[in-house]
């Protein structure tokens, strides 16, 4: 699904980003490019996420985008329509620029 789609491709082309994954906001995964997790995984992540965004929602903070540090990855995460679109960094400095394409 995400391999056909050119915005993920764009995204996936930024040298450092290592993999995008798209879930649900229950944390089930709807697609995957460059990543290499298994589909256990890529959920576990993606409820530990979850619950990051949830502590926001109890104190009354809206959360659009979180970067958080994640083993070896720093990710980007923005929440949009009921999604998750999670990106996989390996490299700092390519972080201003995967922003402009995200928002793009």
């Amino acid at each position: 699904m995400l391999e056909d789609n050119k915005w993920f491709q764009e995204i996936l082309s930024i040298t450092g980003v290592e993999g995008v994954l798209l879930t649900s906001q229950a944390g089930n995964v709807i697609g995957k490019i460059g990543l290499n997790f298994d589909q256990a995984t890529s959920e576990k992540i993606a409820q530990k996420i979850i619950r990051i965004l949830l502590i926001h929602q109890k104190i009354n903070r809206t959360v659009k985008e979180v970067e958080i540090k994640w083993a070896d990855y720093n990710l980007i995460i923005m929440i949009k329509n009921g999604l998750l679109l999670i990106t996989y960094c390996s490299q700092d400095r390519i972080m201003p620029l995967l922003r402009i394409t995200l928002n793009v």
